[in-house]
This record gives structure tokens, sequence and C-alpha cells, in this order.
């Protein structure tokens, strides 16, 4: 128990500002009844579930953020995209994959992350992307170098 205790302590020492944080959230949640994220989505929560409101809001904020990058990417709304003729197949927690053609140009790299960084332009710290690009198997994705994508 000393040892949780002592991890739990310099977990709360180095990240000095995440109790606090917790603490407004949680106060937030009292006076509201529910947290609101920084797209505006409100989330009600039980008055027990407290210790839950940070996490709701920063959960819910992520994923307000690639619900908007895989609008902003897709080909149905991108027309940059669809004229040549990338798909978007899936979309999974915080990686969106596309199949685009075998000789596909760098530009659509770049262009993919230009819309993924423009869906958290918001944000106060910076959004980072990265890109890989296979023919057959995952396991054998090769890393798009990021001279690429942050044109």
């Amino acid at each position: 128990r000393s040892r949780a205790e002592s991890i739990f302590s310099k977990y709360h020492r180095v990240l000095h500002k995440l109790r606090p944080l917790t603490t407004l959230a949680a106060n937030r949640l009292k006076a509201r009844g529910f947290v609101k994220n920084g797209k505006g989505r409100h989330r009600h929560l039980p008055m027990k579930a407290c210790y839950r409101a940070l996490n709701t809001v920063i959960q819910s904020y992520a994923a307000d953020i690639m619900k908007e990058a895989v609008v902003r990417t897709s080909p149905v709304y991108n027309s940059f995209l669809k004229e040549r003729g990338v798909e978007q197949v899936a979309f999974v927690h915080d990686e969106i994959l596309f199949i685009c053609p075998q000789d596909y140009e760098p530009d659509i790299v770049t262009h993919i992350s230009s819309q993924l960084l423009a869906a958290g332009e918001e944000l106060t710290v910076p959004l980072r992307v990265s890109a890989a690009v296979g023919e057959e198997n995952w396991a054998d994705l090769v890393e798009i170098p990021k001279e690429l994508i942050y044109e």
C-alpha cells in the first residue's frame, strides 16, 4: 500500500496541475449537472461519477476531433481526394485508413494531413499526425517522412 501511495504522490507531484483541473471539472459537473468539452458537447453524469468528469471532457473532445477529421477526409465531402481515387475504408479510435492508387501522389498525404490537423486547429497544444504507406500487409508499412506531412 505504501508503494502505491508513493507512486500516486509522485504522479501528482509531477503532474501538479492535474488535481486542480480534476477538481474544476468535478465542481462544474456538480454545479451544472453536466460537463462540456471544447467543441461544446454536453454530457450528463450522475453526481457520484464526479471522478469521471475530466476524463469525459478529454475523451469526448478527442472523439469530436476525430469525427470532424473523418468528415474532412471523406471523399464524399472532399473533391481533392475523390478526384484522385482515394477511399476512406476504416476509422478506429485515432486512426483513419485510406486506400489510394498505387502511384499515389505525395500531395495526397500532405492534403490528408492538413485536413486532419485542421480538425483540431482550435487546440492550444499541437496536434500531431503520422502517416505510413504499404501495398499488401500492415506489417510492411513504411513511415512517411515528417517533411511531407508538415509542408
